[in-house]
């Protein structure tokens, strides 16, 4: 009476979700770019509602797979939603209340973020950068704040979309109690002037521009 692997496949333990996904990232390589899209679209919604997975599984055997494939530009702006969700999930089994300045994002996903900054296109990638600059800011140490948080701050300024301009300028002011004073004066403060003197600024940014100058200047 024992059921054919066939039979077996067809049952609920494989086809639970949690299982899905783990068997899809175990041969994460061996996917087009199309199918991976795929995933990762619903991945993010799927990760929404699981909460069987355990911190080892977590670290583990998903984020890792995740953190190789930014090498894809194409695929980042897919990945960094599932990326810093999971760091959210791990966060949670843990019972992290206080974010760990020398935790896994500063040791495992920071490094792999950094040749992503000077990355212009596709634009989100910038974007969901800075949304998750105060998140990031809070797991890593404030002396590396200048080394790892401005270079994202400085590339938004001079991205050549308007709108990521506009959005540094917003993302900028929760962060800017961590950054340096030498920072601010040499680097921030000559970006801001710069939009607000530049005839060629838009009126939605030079506005923008005028409130983070408010901020800065105490």
């Amino acid at each position: 009476k024992r059921p054919t692997a066939e039979e077996v496949l067809k049952t609920d333990y494989f086809n639970d979700t949690a299982l899905k996904i783990l068997q899809y990232l175990a041969h994460f390589d061996e996917h087009d770019d199309r199918d991976k899209a795929e995933f990762l679209k619903g991945l993010k919604i799927a990760l929404g509602a699981i909460d069987s997975f355990s911190s080892k599984v977590l670290r583990n055997k998903l984020l890792p797979p995740l953190l190789a494939e930014l090498r894809n530009t194409i695929l980042v702006p897919l990945l960094l939603p599932n990326i810093f969700t999971i760091l959210e999930m791990i966060e949670k089994v843990e019972k992290i209340t206080t974010p760990e300045r020398n935790g896994i994002f500063a040791t495992k996903v920071l490094p792999e973020l950094k040749p992503l900054v000077q990355i212009k296109e596709p634009l989100q990638i910038a974007v969901l950068l800075l949304q998750r600059l105060e998140f990031m800011s809070k797991r890593i140490h404030d002396s590396a704040i200048s080394a790892h948080i401005a270079p994202i701050i400085y590339s938004g300024f001079d991205h050549p979309n308007g709108a990521v301009v506009v959005l540094t300028l917003k993302e900028l002011l929760p962060v800017l109690p961590l950054i340096d004073h030498e920072s601010i004066r040499t680097e921030l403060t000559p970006r801001v002037l710069s939009l607000i003197h530049n005839p060629a600024t838009p009126q939605v940014t030079r506005v923008q521009a005028l409130f983070t100058m408010a901020k800065l200047i105490p």
